[in-house]
């Protein structure tokens, strides 16, 4: 894994308004340390990133480490000490002896790594987790299983395959968009894409979604001309965008060149069939120089509706709405339809694989209170190239239940041709804009000619750019500062 894909990974795993509010469940391990002893029978203990006051029952030392068992009583959380010795010498390897759970290397170093990112887990949990280590063996790498694992912990999902595979795929280093095409790929080779005709031509609208966006583009150019010829070859688009659209993209693209692609309808429309007339050899040209005129330019208006097209078409939040107003059922949707009573093959596999990756994404997402997080990975054609890019959104509901967009952080991370991975991470406090652009190419000199149209456009909606940096070397102190935190908060319990 590289240090960005680290980086990203790591403030997933983070509540980024306020991550010392644990809330503790019944049952659950923490390591705390004793910071001091009052002499009321009362002592200040750290607890992961909370500092807390507790009235002492037992028989604790300052500045020494201990394990604690939470329970949760009527009168509150209780803190039970789980080895009566201070925990020098202890690790994870204790805490499965003292469970009398199986103590292997990976049961072992799983307990030290909820303990390094300040997880909270019960026996009970650790018990499942133990199970999943061993029916993944072999079928995840170990790195992996572990992130999920924490990731599962951290947000209280249930420790279950259902939910660690899930979480896996979207780990993993293949692309959605990879899996998109590969999947687009194995329905046409096999046969059942006249059965599944909804799915068809929902992974072709995924896979050619700036394509498709560009011919609307063309629509509304000739739409808005009044001359005979732009109306022809209006009507002539209009038709084989629909019933032919991968005409279309071959005959722009010059593939299959020496082919009629474009073959007309001779079915009378008394019969229910539409006329559909060929180019001729002008529209042809006129078509492919709009198209490529058209293809070279990338706007800001363009990236936010691919973004929105991508989004509702796999069903990350909603169906998704066809160009002409009639409702379609989104990627996720056609995928639990069709696996339902589906046998055992490569496409199956496909489509399963296809699945979790969307159902990892719902995972990722948290809400604790009025705090609220995001998570949202799309594929995405910018200029010629493909590319996934992530967002997660961070913020706290305004009176309207939706995340405030005056105080709310934004994390895009993205994979481009030239300059490879690159994080950006936005962080609005009151309306005012810090960038952070996490990539070890750029330099400061490559983004100061944007910097201008950067802030007048924020300025237009009444935001205010206060600063744009790039930072290179990953390194955990770095990584630490986009880790927002907040000020301890003091609880009293007793132990």
């Amino acid at each position: 894994m590289n240090e960005i894909s680290a980086l990203l990974r790591k403030i997933s795993l983070q509540s980024l308004f306020d991550p010392a509010a644990k809330t503790f469940q019944d049952q659950e391990i923490v390591k705390g340390k004793v910071l001091k002893i009052y002499p009321n029978s009362h002592a200040l203990l750290a607890i992961g990133k909370m500092k807390l006051t507790a009235a002492v029952e037992a028989d604790i030392q300052a500045m020494k480490t201990y394990w604690f068992q939470t329970e949760v009583t009527e009168s509150g959380i209780r803190l039970k000490l789980l080895f009566p010795e201070k925990d020098e010498g202890h690790t994870g390897r204790a805490i499965l002896e003292h469970f009398r759970l199986p103590a292997d290397n990976a049961a072992s170093q799983l307990i030290d790594l909820l303990l390094e990112n300040e997880i909270p887990f019960s026996k009970k949990d650790l018990a499942l987790a133990i199970n999943i280590l061993q029916s993944f063996k072999g079928k995840a790498p170990r790195e992996s299983l572990f992130q999920a694992l924490l990731i599962a912990f951290e947000k209280k999902l249930p420790i279950a395959e259902h939910v660690i595979r899930p979480l896996l795929a979207v780990l993993d280093e293949k692309k959605l968009s990879q899996l998109l095409f590969q999947l687009d790929e194995m329905l046409n080779n096999s046969g059942r894409a006249e059965d599944m005709k909804d799915l068809n031509r929902n992974l072709f609208q995924l896979t050619n979604l700036r394509f498709l966006y560009k011919a609307e583009e063309v629509n509304q150019i000739l739409r808005e001309r009044n001359d005979t010829f732009s109306k022809q070859l209006l009507n002539k688009l209009e038709f084989w965008m629909k019933e032919n659209p991968l005409a279309i993209k071959q005959l722009i693209l010059n593939e299959n060149s020496e082919q009629a692609l474009l073959q007309p309808f001779t079915k009378d429309k008394a019969n229910g069939s539409r006329i559909g007339q060929m180019l001729n050899a002008e529209e042809k040209n006129t078509l492919k120089a709009m198209f490529q005129q058209s293809i070279h330019n990338v706007s800001a208006q363009e990236v936010k509706q691919l973004l929105k097209t991508a989004i509702a078409k796999i069903g990350l939040f909603e169906h998704a709405e066809s160009s002409s107003g009639q409702s379609e059922w989104p990627l996720k949707t056609l995928l639990i339809k069709y696996l339902q009573n589906m046998e055992h093959s490569s496409l199956r596999g496909a489509m399963e694989r296809a699945l979790d990756y969307i159902n990892g994404q719902h995972f990722m997402r948290e809400q604790k209170g009025p705090v609220e997080q995001f998570f949202i990975h799309v594929p995405i054609q910018l200029g010629e190239q493909w590319t996934d890019i992530t967002i997660q959104i961070n913020g706290k509901k305004d009176e309207t239940e939706k995340i405030n967009p005056n105080f709310c952080r934004i994390i895009f991370s993205l994979y481009l041709k030239e300059i490879k991975e690159t994080v950006v991470d936005v962080f609005i406090q009151n309306r005012a804009v810090k960038v952070t652009i996490y990539n070890d190419i750029l330099e400061e000199s490559d983004i100061v000619q944007h910097l201008g149209s950067l802030q007048e456009n924020l300025k237009q909606i009444n935001y205010v750019l206060t600063g744009v940096s790039i930072q290179k070397g990953k390194t955990d102190e770095q990584t630490q500062k986009v880790i927002s935190g907040q000020p301890y908060q003091k609880v009293d319990i007793k132990i």
